[in-house]
């Protein structure tokens, strides 16, 4: 959990035991874009309880509140698809996601925004990525709404498998009776 055992002020790091990692949870985790938690192709997980004051605002939805930051750092060329399926914020589940360059208070500006484009009122959207280029997702509830976030990434049109990107129909070296089938898994042949 990058949100455990972050060693801020007052925090203790992780401490590991036969495997399991545990930590004290950093409430102010993610609240704030400069401390964006990293993000990985699959879910995320965050909570916007405690958020304090936005810094950042989303074009799209400009009564989104209560923001969490993830720093997503694409590993492939081309398309990924972001989601908020699998959060449950009250009282409406309704979610706001938003994609900077950097952050709002360093000069970053939101290419890519969505307001109730998943199911019922999540947000889904599709942002173009480089690979190595780190991109800064904001994720807000609509109005008041609070609770536990899903962030869910995956590329579009490619495969990452074992950190290494693979377009579609490219075949597995090691195996040519496997392929990358996006549809079906972007992580697995």
């Amino acid at each position: 959990n990058a949100c455990t055992g972050t060693g801020r002020p007052g925090i203790d790091d992780d401490t590991c035991t036969s495997g399991v990692c545990a930590g004290e949870a950093d409430p102010e985790c993610n609240d704030d874009c400069d401390f964006a938690v990293p993000a990985i192709v699959g879910v995320n997980l965050s909570n916007n309880s405690s958020a304090g004051p936005d810094d950042g605002e989303a074009s799209c939805q400009p009564l989104s509140n209560n923001d969490v930051w993830f720093e997503y750092t694409a590993a492939c060329n081309g398309i990924t698809f972001a989601s908020t399926t699998g959060s449950a914020l009250a009282p409406s589940n309704d979610t706001v996601l938003s994609v900077y360059t950097n952050c709002p208070a360093l000069g970053g500006t939101e290419f890519a925004c969505d307001d109730d484009s998943g199911v019922g009122l999540q947000s889904a959207l599709n942002f173009s990525t480089t690979n190595g280029t780190t991109y800064l997702i904001r994720v807000a509830g609509f109005e008041d709404n609070k609770g536990p976030i899903h962030l869910n990434l995956r590329p579009v049109d490619d495969c990452l498998i074992d950190g290494v990107c693979y377009g579609a129909g490219d075949h597995n070296p090691a195996n040519d009776c496997q392929a990358c089938i996006p549809q079906v898994s972007s992580t697995q042949w």
